[in-house]
This record gives C-alpha cells, sequence and structure tokens, in this order.
C-alpha cells in the first residue's frame, strides 16, 4: 500500500484534513532544525509530517519530536471506533502510534506523558503544531517551553484549536486566540484548505501562522496570570461582600421581635425532629 494511502487511513482529529499543508511546511523546514507536534493521538497529522520530511531528497537534517499522553479517554476511544479502529478506556496508545508510523522510516522522537509537563532542549524550531494545549493551564506552559525556540521569519505555527471556543463558547478557550491577537504584528496568517473528512464536510478549521517577530513570552504569560489574579481577587472581594450583607440580614432577623417570639416554637419544631429521628424505644429501654 502506497505511504500516502497508508496517512489517510489512519484515524485523525484534523491532522489527515490539513496533510498537505503539514507535508508542504515539513518538506521546506530548514536544515538543523525540528518539528514539534504536541498532540499526536494516533499519528494521523505525524504520518503527513513524516511524508513531508521524506520529501526533503537530503536537504539536511530535520527533528520530529512528538508529545501526548498516549492514554485512551472515553471520547478518544468513541472517535476511534468512527474510523474502524477499537481502543479500550485507559489503553496505552503509544506501542500502536508507534506501530503505524514504522513503515514511514522517519526517526521520531516520542515523549509520553501530560503536556503541561512537557520539556524542550532549546533547539531551533522550524514547524510547531499543536492539537492539545485547549486551555490556558496548557496553553501557557507550552508557550514558555517551546516559544523561545521559535525563529522569526522562519517557524511554521499551526493551532489546531484556534477557533474551538467558537463551538464550545468557553472563555478559557479563547487563550490562543488572546496570544496571537494581542502580539498581532508578531504572526503572518498563512492561507490554507482543508480537506473533507470522513463525513464528507470540513472541520474546524485551523489556524497557521509564520512567526514573523519575537514575543516575550515569559512577560506576556507574566502579564496574563496577573491578570488573571487581578479578576479572582475582584470575585472574591465581590463575594465577601455578599457574603457580609447576608450576614447582616440575618443578624437583623435574629434580633428583631418576631424572631425572639417565635423562638418557643422553634424550640418545640426542633424536639420533635430528635424525637422522630431518635425513632421509638423498645420496653426495656
Amino acid at each position: 500500500m502506497d505511504l500516502h494511502e497508508i496517512a489517510d487511513r489512519i484515524p485523525s482529529m484534523g491532522g489527515t484534513e490539513i496533510g498537505s499543508l503539514l507535508r508542504r511546511v515539513a518538506r521546506d523546514a530548514p536544515a538543523e532544525t525540528s518539528v514539534v507536534e504536541v498532540g499526536c493521538w494516533l499519528g494521523a497529522g505525524t504520518a503527513q509530517l513524516a511524508l513531508g520530511l521524506r520529501e526533503r531528497q537530503g536537504a539536511g537534517s530535520v527533528q520530529l519530536h512528538c508529545y501526548d499522553r498516549w492514554h485512551a479517554n472515553e471520547s478518544e476511544v468513541g472517535k476511534a471506533t468512527r474510523w474502524g479502529v477499537e481502543l479500550s478506556v485507559g489503553e496505552d496508545t503509544l506501542p500502536q502510534t508507534r506501530r503505524t508510523l514504522e513503515p514511514f522510516e522517519i526517526p521520531i522522537h516520542f515523549h509520553k506523558g501530560d503536556v503541561g509537563a512537557s520539556r524542550w532542549d532549546g533547539g531551533p524550531i522550524s514547524v510547531y503544531v499543536d492539537d492539545a494545549s485547549k486551555k490556558w493551564q496548557a496553553f501557557y506552559h507550552v508557550l514558555l517551553t517551546f516559544g523561545p525556540s521559535w525563529m522569526p521569519g522562519e517557524t511554521v505555527v499551526v493551532l489546531m484549536d484556534y477557533h474551538i471556543w467558537k463551538s464550545t463558547g468557553a472563555a478559557e478557550h479563547q487563550c490562543q486566540k488572546e496570544f496571537v491577537e494581542s502580539n498581532h504584528s508578531c504572526f503572518e496568517p498563512i492561507e490554507h484548505v482543508g480537506q473533507p473528512n470522513t463525513e464528507g464536510c470540513l472541520p474546524t478549521q485551523p489556524a497557521v501562522f509564520l512567526y514573523r517577530a519575537p514575543v516575550d513570552f515569559g512577560k506576556w504569560v507574566a502579564t496574563r496570570c496577573m491578570g488573571s489574579l487581578a479578576a479572582a481577587q475582584e470575585e472574591i472581594k465581590s463575594l465577601s461582600g455578599q457574603v457580609r450583607q447576608r450576614d447582616e440580614k440575618l443578624h437583623e432577623l435574629k434580633s428583631s421581635t418576631s424572631w425572639r417570639i417565635t423562638a418557643p416554637l422553634r424550640r418545640c419544631v426542633d424536639g420533635a425532629r430528635q424525637l422522630v429521628h431518635s425513632g421509638p424505644r423498645s420496653p426495656s429501654e
């Protein structure tokens, strides 16, 4: 079977649909750099990157690094089933991913673990594909980990979940969008056309950018975290005020004449409840 056919048969969450883009950016990556994929799943996007690296024809060494948990959850099991692949919840999917990618004969460095604990050696990154950091905690970590190794004027950044907030409506899913928009002069959008998926429709399109100018990743993340902290402090202050108002109203109620008058009745009710909960006593008690 042709390698392109093998790649197209791998269960995909989007890597197959943008296969032509991934092949092109991997093929054109500068020598002595690395392609980094965060969120490999079963290797659909990885296979496309590998095909691109195979087309380099001795144009210099480019390393391929993949990061993932490779620990199947219920959602992944369902998605794999639609592709005719059986997985079980909790299954270690790295062995299967390795076997799937062996025919491409491209050395791949697999980094198994939580994305929030990922590490990088500091070498230059020419292609960065992110299909895992949907929320700000993970996204801020990968920015601080991999961002400083992006090369201005060279690195292509592919953010697979850039538009996920449109379907979920969650503010935390806008972290990638907020990052790019607040550093808009540093990123140049790259137009691309995806291919229909197995259901005949285009998936939510990722965002692809050329990294044009340096970003101070540490400063940006620190600023965002300070902003989040300030917002949290304001929310705590507001909630504390609401609790204080309720305490004051409760104190006023307990100090009122009606509260004192009904005190005997409340004691009777409390006593009745205790009798009900304790149950009838036996004759020997």
